[in-house]
């Protein structure tokens, strides 16, 4: 279920850049914010770094957001254990 809506998402900043004619920066459920300049798109990765998107690498970048949201879902169940 999480990998449908995050290639969903991944889908819409790619076609947003494809209508896009200047520089947008937008929020996207799943991702968080997207820079699109042009047919362009990157977005931040959790680790802070900046992450191109093209059709090309979509599962690849589909890939590292679920590796992403793993370790992030991992880590507030143990806090939420520590901390019951």
């Amino acid at each position: 279920m999480e990998s449908k809506r995050i290639k969903e998402a991944l889908k819409t900043a790619l076609m947003l850049s494809k209508v896009a004619n200047s520089t947008h920066s937008v929020e996207i459920f799943e991702i968080g914010e997207v820079f699109i300049k042009g047919d362009q798109v990157s977005y931040i990765n959790a680790e802070g770094k900046m992450r191109s998107l093209t059709t090309e690498n979509v599962e690849a970048r589909m890939d590292e957001i679920l590796g992403e949201f793993d370790d992030r879902h991992i880590t507030q169940q143990l806090q939420a254990m520590v901390f019951a």
